[in-house]
């Protein structure tokens, strides 16, 4: 089963994440993480010998039964045509699935990291080649968009940390290296990832954030940066004084949010109605009552832009769906903390990682549908495999020889993740 599974993640990578762009404009085949996030559904459900992880099971049902219900909730109130809905509601499940159903294999890769070393290793080249071969505007030969192809290199970078057994100076050079690879996409976000990235591995030894002279005025220094990037480019999404005509369409985008929580609450205007792909490719009624018809970008005949930001798409699942959103991701990081507060440094590198990790599919939902896409779904699988890895270890504590670890009896345990009993 864990060969499988790595070998299942290696497929992905080749024709999810680096042969994606090729695929799509190629062979017009766009299908690789539905195929992926399907085998994975179906081996987490497959009966098997090991005890089966209720917990993880039970709740990867209860979230495929809100995702279910606002299904049923956007038919009613005709967010779009069925079509649209359905093929929304496959897109937006589809990574918690991914996440879940890891979790329930509970896949243990350690013979088979150095194949996942190997394989990611092997597009190396492609990414220091790629930027000189006539990039046309944003767009490169291999990868496609930047985006792609910051993307790219930092899940390079990722799979390379995960690969290794622990932290040392020259895993984090290597992967500091490798993850510099994305800044030839020239990407805002991409530089800001780097530089918190650093910040997290190199200038904090151990991520062990300790109240210093030093450590504040490193902070302070990452912050100014980061606020000095990106001031002025979110500023505009909320700048009221532009013309249709001329606003961009990220910012009528973020603009629009706030008006749909207002008029849709609390569930908000359903699937395939603003965003999102299939909001585009199924028109959305909800553009003309925005008037975003007008917007470069988000018209009906060329809507290139209608899935541009991911949390703006966080309207169609209005106040409650931005809650538990935000309960899913603050859950998984209070329980991901919790086990390296009782591990210690055995598991540094798996929680400095999975932080990481979580930091960049946010960082990428201010300005692209990541989480969504084939590089999100990729991403949320590894986030499950280093969950996965640490719940591992604090079982193993827990039944184990180890003496040393004190179990804290009082610690909150997130009811997605907690031991399995």
């Amino acid at each position: 089963m864990n060969k499988f599974v790595a070998s299942l993640i290696a497929f992905y990578f080749v024709f999810g994440v680096v042969g994606y762009s090729v695929l799509h404009d190629y062979a017009n085949f766009t299908y690789t993480d539905e195929i992926t996030v399907s085998l994975l559904f179906c081996i987490a459900l497959f009966p098997r010998r090991r005890r089966i992880n209720v917990r993880d099971t039970r709740n990867m049902f209860m979230v495929i039964g809100i995702f279910t219900f606002y299904l049923f909730y956007s038919l009613k109130i005709g967010s779009n045509t069925r079509n649209a809905i359905l093929m929304d509601f496959l897109i937006q499940i589809k990574p918690y699935i991914a996440f879940y159903s890891t979790l329930i294999i509970a896949p243990n890769l350690t013979r088979e990291r150095k194949f996942l070393k190997f394989i990611v290793l092997c597009a190396v080249p492609l990414l220091l080649v790629d930027p000189f071969i006539s990039p046309v505007g944003d767009y490169f030969r291999i990868l496609g968009h930047a985006t792609f192809y910051s993307s790219s290199a930092i899940i390079i970078a990722f799979v390379y940390l995960y690969s290794k057994p622990r932290l040392t100076s020259v895993n984090l050079m290597v992967f500091c290296m490798l993850l510099s690879l994305s800044l030839f996409s020239l990407r805002v976000k991409a530089l800001v990832f780097w530089g918190v990235t650093v910040f997290l591995v190199v200038l904090i030894p151990g991520f062990r954030l300790k109240m210093s002279l030093k450590n504040g005025l490193l902070f302070v220094m990452m912050l100014s940066l980061a606020i000095a990037l990106g001031y002025q480019k979110v500023q505009r999404y909320w700048d009221a004084s532009y013309d249709l005509n001329q606003m961009p369409a990220r910012m009528a985008l973020y603009q629009g949010t706030i008006v749909l929580l207002k008029e849709h609450v609390p569930f908000g205007s359903g699937y395939a109605s603003y965003a999102t792909f299939t909001s585009g490719q199924f028109y959305s009624k909800t553009y003309y009552d925005l008037e975003f018809f007008r917007v470069q970008g988000l018209t009906p005949d060329k809507p290139i832009y209608v899935s541009d930001t991911y949390f703006p798409a966080l309207a169609e699942f209005g106040v409650a769906g931005i809650c538990l959103f935000a309960w899913f991701w603050l859950g998984i990081l209070r329980t991901a903390n919790r086990y390296r507060r009782q591990l210690g440094s055995p598991v540094v590198l798996k929680y400095t990682l999975f932080l990481l990790m979580v930091v960049f599919l946010m960082l990428q939902s201010v300005a692209a549908s990541t989480l969504t896409h084939n590089a999100g779904v990729f991403v949320m699988i590894l986030l499950a495999l280093c969950l996965t890895d640490l719940r591992r270890e604090y079982e193993s504590a827990m039944t184990g020889p180890m003496k040393s670890v004190r179990v804290k009896k009082d610690v909150f345990v997130h009811p997605d993740f907690s031991p399995r009993g």
